[in-house]
Order: C-alpha cells, then sequence, then structure tokens
C-alpha cells in the first residue's frame, strides 16, 4: 500500500471586478448565451431588472459593454427605455 501527501495550496481570493453589483450582470450573462437558454429567458431577466428598479439605463448600459453584448441587447434598451 502506497501513502500519498496531499499538499493544499492557499491562494488569495480574486476581487470581483464588479463588486456587489452581480444581479444587475444576470441580463447581460442571459443575453449572451441566448442561443442556449432561450431569448425569452433573457428577456425576461431584462424585465425583472428595469421593473424592480435594480438598475438604471446607464447603469445597464455600461454592464453591457463590459459583457460586450451591446450589438445585441441595443434594441431590447432602446425599446424599454
Amino acid at each position: 500500500m502506497h501513502r500519498v501527501a496531499l499538499s493544499l495550496v492557499f491562494r488569495p481570493l480574486r476581487a470581483n471586478p464588479f463588486g456587489t453589483l452581480h444581479h444587475r450582470l444576470q441580463p447581460m450573462q442571459r443575453f449572451k448565451h441566448r442561443n442556449k437558454i432561450g431569448l425569452d429567458v433573457a428577456l425576461e431577466a431584462l424585465k425583472d431588472v428595469r421593473a424592480k428598479r435594480q438598475a438604471t439605463a446607464d447603469e445597464l448600459w455600461r454592464y453591457v459593454e463590459l459583457c460586450r453584448v451591446a450589438n445585441v441587447m441595443r434594441p431590447y434598451l432602446e425599446a424599454i427605455a
């Protein structure tokens, strides 16, 4: 019987570049993966964020550009603005 030595490596946690604004990124992430989950799911997420007033239009646009889905989401954001 062989003994296996385990060594644990502790790495510092990386800071979240978006801070605590993860709920504002959900629609953008869903638009990014809209072909896998469906466009209706992505649209529902966008409507929920706007209905609950979790983000302003300017904040949404900033995250749209960060997630690189500006061309896809532009017509939807213009329609709800």
